[in-house]
């Protein structure tokens, strides 16, 4: 299995770095972890995020214990469209840089229950995981609220 690239968009994971400065690296190896298992067991504490679409992908969301910090939620998005043969993706390793993108259009009237319906086997073919959004606010339907503000605000949505 190749090793899992994770990109950090910087409207929505910046602030909370920012927060808490001093255990960056915890965060991001938690993070890390936790969406290894995830996309190795099949998902099975991810629920769908927004109704909207990022890139073309599904906007997907999970708590996550960040050891000192507490619980926070993580909406993020499996690259599984990146084989474009231009190796043009904007990823990196696990500890590198924030990723600044432009804005994309979301197809939000083409999302259905069909795209809740993939299996980890389609998750795990690429190894390229986009962290739009962290949050330690965890009531599901304010983080949402948050998420669909932050989204519009980059410009990842419409």
């Amino acid at each position: 299995m190749q090793t899992m690239n994770i990109t950090y968009e910087r409207s929505g994971c910046k602030q909370f770095f920012k927060k808490h400065r001093d255990d960056e690296k915890t965060i991001k190896a938690c993070i890390e972890n936790a969406l290894d298992v995830q996309l190795e067991t099949g998902m099975s504490k991810v629920k769908r995020a927004v109704s909207a679409r990022v890139n073309g992908q599904c906007v997907y969301e999970f708590r996550v214990n960040l050891k000192r910090t507490g619980s926070a939620r993580v909406a993020f998005i499996v690259n599984e469209n990146d084989n474009h043969g231009n190796g043009n993706h904007p990823s990196y390793e696990k500890n590198s840089t924030f990723n600044e993108t432009s804005p994309k259009e979301c197809d939000s009237k083409n999302s259905s229950k069909q795209e809740t319906g993939k299996t980890s086997q389609n998750m795990k073919n690429d190894g390229n995981v986009t962290v739009l959004f962290i949050s330690s606010t965890l009531q599901k339907d304010e983080f949402t609220r948050l998420l669909e503000h932050n989204l519009k605000e980059a410009g990842l949505c419409d």
